[in-house]
């Protein structure tokens, strides 16, 4: 896929670039850095605010987009989808349908992180498995619409962190961010059209909206209490659901079991805390419910592919 522009070829102040995809703004409330990569009618951006006040950013669609967001740091409020406000945590990756315009609101954090990736609808049908585009459910009738919130999977964490810390510069960067991303929409599509696919099995495994809504409760029990969590007896005894389908139900919503998806949420809390400069190692661990910062540390190796001590603040 040709590499088109980049920031060079925007209306950016010279002075602001740091290379041709990335420039960086400051004020007095704090400093924000931009990473632009095009990619024929591929985009990927990577925004970083350090910032003392929220901030609120509009961005005009021309076409309807396709659109993956992941939140790495912070936490983002989704304004313009289907009429409500959608919150994004860290560790969670969002698809959405753009339209006519994007508002997102970054919150008075010391970091905020997203990568965001963009694809014209009008490119999915040469691009990707028409099953998949069928699962999307796009209607004719274009509107901003969430289709899908989830964390990020455990190769996707590293995916990502390869992004943020690329081991080659210049124009093999760019080169090395446009396979990552072609790697993150194609983890993302794969699993998103998998789950649809377990969706379709729930109905005829006999999974009722009350208990597919008890598994989800039970996923937020297990976020809330990451770092003291209930053992999966008491967990579907709190949930209000029996252990079987607790067990069963969760690998069918969350692709995953129980257990890693606890160690998912442990592992995105613990990077945000650390990337963000707001604690280290030790803390973190502990954070998260590690007693023991060096198991910790080989946990979030294996899940990463970064040592935890050398995991540095961006900006």
């Amino acid at each position: 896929m040709p590499i088109n522009s980049s920031l060079t070829s925007s209306d950016i102040d010279p002075k602001l670039l740091i290379d041709r995809n990335t420039a960086i703004f400051q004020d007095e409330n704090g400093r924000s850095q931009i990473s632009q990569y095009l990619y024929g009618p591929y985009s990927l951006n990577l925004t970083q605010f350090a910032r003392r006040d929220n901030l609120l950013v509009n961005e005009s669609i021309i076409n309807p987009i396709l659109l993956f967001q992941y939140c790495i740091a912070g936490e983002i409020k989704l304004l313009e989808l289907n009429s409500n406000v959608n919150e994004l945590r860290v560790g969670e990756c969002l698809i959405s349908i753009l339209n006519n315009h994007n508002t997102i609101s970054f919150e008075n954090t010391s970091q905020n992180t997203i990568l965001s990736i963009k694809i014209p609808l009008e490119e999915l049908s040469r691009s990707i498995d028409v099953q998949i585009i069928e699962k999307l459910k796009i209607s004719t009738q274009i509107k901003n619409t969430p289709i899908e919130i989830s964390p990020f999977t455990a190769r996707e964490r590293i995916i990502l962190s390869e992004i943020l810390n690329p081991p080659v510069f210049g124009c093999m960067k760019e080169i090395f961010i446009e396979s990552k991303m072609l790697e993150l929409i194609a983890i993302r599509l794969s699993n998103f059209y998998n789950k649809t696919v377990n969706c379709q099995k729930n109905n005829a495994l006999h999974f009722r909206n009350a208990e597919l809504e008890k598994i989800k409760y039970a996923s937020e029990i297990i976020s809330e209490k990451m770092d003291a969590p209930p053992n999966i007896k008491q967990l579907a005894k709190i949930s209000g659901i029996n252990e079987y389908k607790l067990k069963r139900g969760f690998k069918e919503v969350f692709g995953t079991t129980i257990y890693e998806y606890l160690r998912t949420i442990r592992m995105e809390k613990a990077y945000s805390l650390m990337y963000s400069g707001e604690m280290n190692v030790s803390e973190a661990a502990y954070y998260v419910g590690y007693n023991k910062a060096g198991y910790f540390s080989r946990v979030f190796r294996n899940y990463s592919g970064i040592n935890p001590g050398k995991l540095r603040k961006k900006l």
